[in-house]
């Protein structure tokens, strides 16, 4: 018989435990490692744990976490606490990461509580991770990002209106 030390998942596998990650001029990291997590969130993952943050007025913001390599990680951003969280759309870019990177951002986050969940999609590749996050300034949408913003096109045939989809 071989006796093997138990495992214990991090206290941050589930949402009631998050790790506050605390802003110091907008910006603050944290280490983790999702190698005992539980899956606590969805289906696209193995295995996840749980950060949260405050923003005390409007600002952009910016989410990277990085790990070794050959893992792959990925980043949900919750809001409206734990009892009933809220999956908050951000823009997602690896362009310029390195592997085993992955980040996300948002244009404009109102004053609250909110919460970063780093995934591990895929068995094999949980593993340790720094995660950080950016606060900026606010970058708001365009004033036609809704249809009530609606730009009208004036005249018959043929008309070019200028436009911009940055951050709509």
């Amino acid at each position: 018989v071989t006796l093997r030390e138990a495992v214990v998942p991090p206290a941050n596998t589930n949402c009631e435990g998050a790790e506050l990650i605390e802003l110091a001029d907008g910006a603050g990291q944290a280490e983790g490692d999702t190698s005992f997590a539980t899956d606590d969130h969805g289906p696209d993952s193995i295995a996840d744990v749980f950060y949260r943050f405050s923003v005390a007025e409007d600002a952009s913001v910016s989410v990277t976490s990085i790990g070794n390599p050959s893992r792959e990680t990925r980043i949900l951003f919750l809001s409206g606490g734990c009892a009933e969280p809220e999956v908050v759309p951000v823009g997602s870019a690896a362009d310029d990461l390195a592997p085993g990177a992955s980040r996300g951002s948002r244009g404009v986050l109102t004053p609250g509580d909110y919460l970063v969940v780093v995934t591990s999609p895929f068995i094999g590749e949980q593993g340790a991770f720094q995660v950080s996050v950016e606060l900026g300034e606010p970058i708001y949408p365009p004033d036609n990002d809704q249809c009530e913003g609606a730009i009208e096109i004036p005249g018959e045939g043929d008309q070019l209106v200028q436009g911009d989809t940055s951050n709509a």
